[in-house]
């Protein structure tokens, strides 16, 4: 019979003596049973607790591939402040958001260009060998200035592979498209991100992963003993811990497709997948499989950075990592943030010997147009890129 059974068993007249009986051994047992679980609580409780439990307070870290420079003590100043309790900068763990683009962030963004174009280049030449996908005209906006909303111009992914091809040649910045038949000019960046969604489409996300997981494998095309797995700048992978030691929730905010993101980071870099945002495309469930669409959600640069930090982190980054001009609304919706202090930061590829970095002329014009963002030097402020055996293959004169 339950020792917790309010209605008593008859059972030949006896009822109620078994039910005091029961009622008697269940406060023994119970008696015993809360006693062992508050001792066992005094004991195992501060245990668990010591073990599970993240230490609250500044913690200190060893930045091995970094040189003494302004920028990084900077960042260890604004951190020691925001996490030692009473300090008036201090900041909840709830609200430590630090927001991080990929390329040219945290991977390295040329090798001689984009991972992704370069895999949306070797993709389209498999398919067009195999005559599997249509070549017809895909319409993307179109970016001149003052151009109407309504204007469209039609591109198709042999002109973004031709254009592809001619960057990875000249490794030029800003490549655009040309469409002659519409005498307009579209960027590089949205017709890739336009005819590449449908190029990969059809395709599980799994097997979508799985391919750049493969592709990861290969050589980097412009580097001696690197592989694009390993394109990661070593100094802020330390930045990314550094951050985490001290209670921050890391995310990476990029451009580039959201499940190649997730698939490149989790090589060197403990941030979950629910803390990556990127480029979507739409997606469909057929049986147990989610399948990649054709159509182009939004391609995650500039302003729809901030629309996106807005509706999936839903709190205000108090940290901004980037590197180009499509990361400078994401910063500076950081440095608003009325609540806490806040700070955002540039990586500069200022160093043309370990890294394809900028030409003088856009060095000058990005320092300038900075100049309200902290800024990391690759060549001042980090000891090393990728590792001191990788080399950089010389751009063609």
């Amino acid at each position: 019979m339950s020792l917790f059974k309010r209605k008593p068993k008859i059972i030949r007249g006896h009822a109620f003596s078994e039910y005091q009986i029961n009622r008697k051994k269940g406060r023994q047992i119970g008696f015993i049973a809360i006693s062992s679980i508050a001792i066992l609580t005094a004991i195992i409780l501060p245990i668990y607790s010591c073990a599970t439990t993240t230490k609250e307070g500044y913690q200190d870290y060893s930045f091995k591939y970094w040189n003494e420079c302004e920028s990084l003590n900077k960042l260890k100043t604004f951190v020691r402040e925001t996490v030692t309790p009473g300090n008036k900068n201090y900041v909840p763990k709830i609200d430590r958001i630090a927001t991080f683009d990929m390329d040219g962030t945290l991977f390295g963004e040329r090798s001689p260009i984009y991972l992704e174009w370069m895999l949306y280049n070797d993709y389209y030449t498999k398919m067009s060998s195999d005559d599997h996908r249509k070549t017809d005209q895909v319409p993307v906006p179109n970016e001149f200035e003052g151009a109407s909303p309504e204007s469209r111009v039609g591109v198709t992914p042999e002109q973004v592979n031709d254009a592809i091809v001619e960057f990875m040649k000249s490794r030029k910045d800003s490549p655009v498209i040309d469409d002659p038949s519409h005498e307009r000019k579209v960027s590089l960046e949205m017709g890739e991100a336009y005819v590449g969604a449908q190029l990969f489409s059809e395709i599980p996300v799994l097997d979508y992963q799985a391919m750049v997981d493969e592709y990861l494998k290969q050589d980097a095309a412009c580097f001696n003993n690197l592989k694009y797995k390993d394109m990661f700048y070593k100094p802020m992978i330390e930045v990314v811990e550094y951050l985490q030691q001290n209670n921050f929730d890391v995310y990476v905010v990029s451009g580039t497709d959201r499940f190649m993101v997730r698939t490149i980071i989790q090589k060197h870099l403990n941030i979950p997948s629910n803390k990556i945002i990127g480029m979507d495309v739409s997606l469909y469930r057929e049986g147990g499989n989610v399948i990649r669409g054709k159509d182009l959600k939004y391609k995650n640069v500039k302003e729809v950075k901030v629309e996106l930090i807005a509706q999936e982190i839903c709190n205000w980054p108090i940290l901004s990592f980037g590197n180009s001009s499509g990361d400078v609304p994401m910063h500076d919706f950081t440095l608003s943030n009325p609540y806490y202090h806040h700070l955002a930061f540039m990586n500069v590829a200022d160093d043309l010997e370990r890294e394809f970095g900028y030409t003088e002329k856009e060095l000058e014009e990005r320092t300038r147009d900075w100049d309200r963002f902290e800024q990391f030097s690759m060549k001042k402020d980090w000891k090393t890129i990728y590792g001191d055996n990788v080399t950089i293959i010389p751009e063609p004169k």
